[in-house]
């Protein structure tokens, strides 16, 4: 019946005939769809080995008969606030694993665009290196076109020298 109905938390006499406590706590906790249940032993005994056992075969918690409705009641308040605790825990943790897978693949693209800008770079250094040639080639056009203007200067004052009338 518990594995069709999943339950939250299973209270469990310890001295019930055929099936003790103990022997159904130990089942219970065999069952890996019933991993999260809690079980909560109630019993007449209160002695250090019934305390022992419980803790062996899986109780999360005891209460000693007679239990008080308000002691149970205080007990499964609790349980209820582990439980939403839980859930939202795992909500959280879903949400994580999924902000990690998105930053893995932010990672990624940066990784990618870092690569893509080195070789942009790349390019512009190169752009660069023939800009500055093509300014020097330039500069030593304009040296070499100066220098004959230069020249042809000299030539033509030294020629109008020559021609003037004495």
């Amino acid at each position: 019946m518990a594995l069709q109905g999943r339950p939250d938390c299973l209270i469990l006499d310890i001295n019930m005939p055929q099936l003790d406590g103990y022997a159904l706590a130990e089942r219970v906790r065999r069952e890996s769809s019933l991993a999260r249940v809690k079980l909560i032993a109630v019993s007449a005994y209160s002695h250090s080995d019934h305390v022992r056992r419980t803790e062996e075969v899986g109780f999360d918690y005891r209460l000693t008969k007679p239990a008080l409705p308000g002691e149970l009641e205080r007990l499964l308040a609790m349980i209820e606030n582990i439980l939403k605790l839980t859930e939202k825990t795992e909500e959280l943790a879903q949400k994580n694993v999924a902000a990690a897978q998105r930053t893995e693949e932010l990672a990624q693209k940066n990784v990618a665009l870092a690569g893509q800008t080195k070789d942009l770079l790349q390019e512009v250094k190169e752009g660069l290196k023939e800009v500055k040639q093509d300014v020097q080639e330039i500069k030593e056009e304009i040296r070499e076109v100066k220098e004959q203007v230069d020249q042809n200067r000299v030539e033509k004052s030294v020629g109008s020298e020559g021609q003037r009338p004495s």
